[in-house]
């Protein structure tokens, strides 16, 4: 036998290995077969181009050798799209195996051939698939499972038409072993996610009270990857009552012990997701054993999955982690992105009673090489100083022990952080003066040549901002040096006119404050007068490019002549800045993160629906293409005409688009609807160009089908046409309702897809509000009509229990419910029927609810005054997010 030493993973070769690798794969010995195999796989791994020997490698096929038929099979995966006509040619080989003897090789031809994403390939899988999920062995069965899943991404028609997917959904019943439920189970839930609408996916997919015994069973029979698949199934179950939710609990608290942190967070899922649809039971458990993956070594990507989740606690409830600070304590070897996260979260779980055990941390990590955590050490330093008043004092004495003047990084983030303390607390100047004398001590430089004060040139503006706010606040020995050698330098000198906007503003105001100050002492012919004089007359004469900076020294100079004017204006008592909030996202976005626990959504900060960064199926109007969003001819250069009694919005400070992801364009707005009685809606934004070159022009918008039916009623019209760098544009795109747009699969979410030059199409999407996506059913239907609807087969009924937070009895509950409105003002509740119950300790409520344009949901309301619950029961026609911003609607008002 030939033998060749085979250098795996080389990057180079002799001109003649290809030549050779084809006269071994044409070999007769097995052996030669695999070691030539090897080598052309190796070969793929460091990107070399081996397609050239796919035919001699599809004719090993043919060999009964199984590692032999693994690597050909791998071959084939890999070239099959580049080579399609070759690889039909393989495709009577496949068959033939899928009916091998040997089961591994049966699961190893449907497997490869499910792979293969061509036509014409999987024309030729029906039958050996439809073979492999009635087969024998549980291997086979299994692998055949994840074969649909793969067919019906790559063909949704031949799935469904093939009788495949019914053939799965049978089998969550009929098959016993478990890990084929699971992979049965994993297949169904990526066909559902991929389904067109909630029905559809609901169709497929939905889990049930006797599918339920069955998954819970199945668990302590699979592997930890099966696990993880079922418990992710049972996640998506409401339990109907606090009996079955403790059954769940039962059979899921053992995982939150598991080795496999995946099977712990999974588990966490449903903890969470059963504790928030029974009131009754709790869920005490899931914060130790999220925890538990970061006081444990774990390696860091685990790490930082549990430390996102445990973010989202923190911020829904405050008071759960303080006890538990030094478990976010850094690690000498913690990679960066993981020490980021920590500091985050010892932000949020800093308190009263443990803020003295975290600060010293916090200043060890200022002390450290990497700029980037010493500068957020001392970021947060500030932040809690912001959250917590009783750690204000200690704070500022921090922040001045981190700055020194070879550390200038450290002194910007320091100087923005003792700003906003005294913004917050501007009662405590004693304890601040000495901070800002030492900021300014560092801050401060001798000209070598001149031998006057100067400010030493910090590059952070935020930073250079907060040191004149500090100098005009404070009023230091040196301010009014340092001052002028600012004012008095030219624009080469990086002197006032040198700097940016905001710091002129800041110097402008410092100025001020100087001359108020030697006024009151009855020194109104200081120094200080002649800095403010000449600061003003530079911003007048030489700040074009802001207005902003021209307009206030016009007005700071007004009141100068008139004497008293700006000391009223300086010199007035100013409110406290409000303390942050504790959240920096919606207790309702908190929640959605918390229900998808250890998904990528809740990782990287998504709610889990359709991206926005990629374009959706379907556009209304059958707008699939880009080209469907020219703009009108003459859009540019004509403005439309403006309808008497035109819509005069402000556009919503929502972020609908960020400039990482609009490539320099950042968007801000939403959907907006004008006051009564004309209820017009609008598509209101704010264009900010912020460094797309030369300029960003020819704008077209087009809105998804949603479940309001709305679409632009006009051009989208941008002044000016050309929005270059720097410059920004409020648009108005009014909208109407149609009712061929109309769809409610997305709930609340619209979809949004703008067009200019040079950019392309963007897509982004907007949240509309709950209450926005209802409308009045008055009169919708009667009684009769409304048991009729309520008991139609097909009507699948949701339930779901509320506990009360802001009412008090049962009449209270009910009329707030009743005094609900929807997004056309009518009352949201069309009460059908109402009745008492419990001898009138309960109130049950049937009612019609209008969705969107045309669709209707039907709901049941039972409020139990001993329990202090709402038990709401849903049923219609309408899809799983409407449904739940109905929930979240009767949520905030109880």
């Amino acid at each position: 036998m030939k033998r060749r030493v085979l250098h795996f993973f080389s990057s180079h070769s002799k001109r003649s290995e290809v030549h050779e690798i084809r006269e071994d794969l044409r070999s007769t010995s097995n052996t030669v077969k695999k070691y030539a195999l090897r080598q052309t796989i190796a070969s793929m791994t460091v990107g070399k181009d081996m397609s050239g020997l796919f035919s001699d490698v599809v004719n090993c096929m043919q060999s009964n050798n199984l590692e032999v038929k693994k690597l050909v099979y791998l071959y084939v995966n890999q070239y099959a799209k580049t080579q399609p006509d070759l690889a039909i040619l393989a495709v009577n080989t496949f068959v033939k195996d899928a009916s091998d003897y040997n089961p591994l090789i049966r699961a190893l031809a449907v497997r490869t051939m499910s792979g293969i994403r061509l036509e014409r390939v999987l024309e030729y899988l029906a039958p050996p698939l439809r073979a492999a999920l009635r087969d024998a062995d549980p291997y086979v069965r299994k692998v055949a499972c994840l074969a649909v899943a793969k067919v019906y991404e790559s063909s949704p028609r031949l799935a469904r038409e093939g009788g495949f997917v019914q053939t799965l959904q049978a089998m969550l019943t009929e098959d016993g072993n478990p890990m084929v439920l699971s992979n049965a189970v994993a297949a169904l839930s990526s066909i559902a996610r991929r389904a067109g609408t909630s029905a559809e996916s609901q169709q497929v997919f939905r889990v049930d009270r006797s599918l339920l015994s069955r998954l819970l069973i199945a668990l302590n029979e699979c592997n930890e990857w099966g696990q993880v698949v079922l418990l992710e199934a049972v996640a998506r179950y409401v339990p109907g009552d606090a009996r079955e939710a403790q059954v769940i609990l039962e059979r899921v608290l053992p995982r939150l012990q598991h080795a496999n942190s995946a099977v712990v967070l999974a588990a966490a899922r449903v903890v969470r997701n059963v504790a928030a649809s029974s009131p009754a039971v709790s869920s005490p458990k899931v914060l130790p054993a999220v925890l538990s993956l970061v006081s444990t070594r774990q390696p860091p990507e685990v790490v930082y999955v549990a430390l996102r989740t445990l973010n989202a606690m923190a911020q829904l409830d405050r008071g759960s982690l303080p006890g538990h600070f030094r478990a976010f304590f850094c690690d000498f070897d913690d990679p960066p992105y993981l020490k980021q996260e920590k500091l985050e979260m010892l932000v949020l779980v800093a308190a009263a009673e443990n803020y003295e055990r975290v600060l010293p941390e916090l200043m060890a990590y200022a002390n450290e090489v990497d700029v980037e955590l010493a500068c957020t050490a001392v970021r947060a330093i500030g932040r809690i100083g912001l959250l917590v008043e009783a750690a204000a004092d200690a704070c500022m004495e921090a922040l001045a022990g981190t700055v020194r003047q070879s550390a200038p990084h450290l002194t910007q983030a320091a100087l923005v952080a003792v700003q906003e303390l005294m913004r917050r607390y501007p009662g405590r100047y004693a304890t601040a003066a000495a901070v800002v004398q030492r900021l300014v001590a560092v801050s401060r430089s001798v000209d070598a040549d001149t031998g006057q004060l100067e400010l030493v040139p910090y590059e952070d503006v935020a930073a250079r901002a907060a040191l004149f706010w500090l100098l005009g606040e404070c009023a230091p020995a040196d301010a009014l040096p340092l001052l002028r050698s600012v004012v008095s330098a030219g624009v080469d000198d990086e002197g006032f006119l040198g700097e940016a906007p905001a710091v002129q503003l800041q110097i402008l105001t410092a100025a001020a404050k100087l001359w108020l100050r030697d006024a009151k002492a009855g020194q109104a012919a200081s120094p200080s007068g002649e800095l403010l004089r000449q600061a003003l007359a530079s911003a007048v004469s030489g700040a074009e490019e802001s207005l902003d900076v021209r307009d206030r020294a016009l007005l700071y100079r007004r009141l100068w002549e008139e004497g008293s004017g700006l000391e009223a204006v300086l010199a007035a008592e100013r409110p406290a800045v409000r303390a942050p909030e504790a959240l920096w996202e919606s207790e309702e976005v908190l929640r959605r993160w918390l229900s998808e626990i250890g998904s990528v959504a809740s990782v990287i900060g998504l709610v889990w629906v359709q991206s926005a960064d990629s374009p959706p199926d379907r556009f209304v109007g059958e707008a699939g293409s880009a080209e469907e969003l020219e703009p009108e001819r003459g859009a540019e250069s004509a403005p439309a005409p403006t309808p008497s009694g035109a819509m005069t919005v402000s556009p919503p400070s929502r972020s609908l688009l960020s400039a990482d992801r609009g490539r320099g364009l950042r968007i801000t707005g939403g959907v907006v609807q004008d006051a009564p009685p004309k209820r017009r809606w609008a598509l209101a934004m704010t264009l900010e160009n912020l460094n797309v070159l030369p300029g960003a022009s020819g704008f077209a918008v087009q809105l998804n089908r949603n479940v309001l039916g709305l679409v632009p009623a006009a051009p989208m019209q941008v002044r000016p046409p050309l929005l270059q760098a720097g410059d920004s544009a409020t648009v108005v795109v009014p909208l109407e309702q149609r009712a061929e747009h109309a769809d409610d699969a997305k709930g609340r979410v619209l979809q949004i897809a703008i067009k200019c030059s040079p950019l392309g199409v963007l897509y982004f999407a907007d949240t509309v509000p709950p209450t926005l996506i209802f409308r009045g059913a008055s009169g919708a239907m009667d009684r009769g009509r409304f048991l009729q609807e309520w008991n139609r087969g097909g009507a699948e009924e949701l339930r779901q229990r509320l506990p009360w937070r802001r009412v008090s009895s049962v009449e209270d509950a009910r009329s707030r419910l009743l005094g609900l409105r929807a997004g056309d003002e009518a009352v949201l509740l069309h009460v059908v029927a109402e009745r008492r119950l419990d001898g009138g300790r309960a109130v049950q409520l049937f009612a019609v609810v209008g969705v969107g344009m045309q669709a209707v949901l039907l709901v049941e309301l039972v409020l139990r005054g001993e329990e202090r619950v709402c038990e709401v029961g849903m049923r219609g026609r309408v899809s799983d997010a409407c449904r739940r911003a109905f929930l979240e609607s009767v949520g905030d008002c109880l």
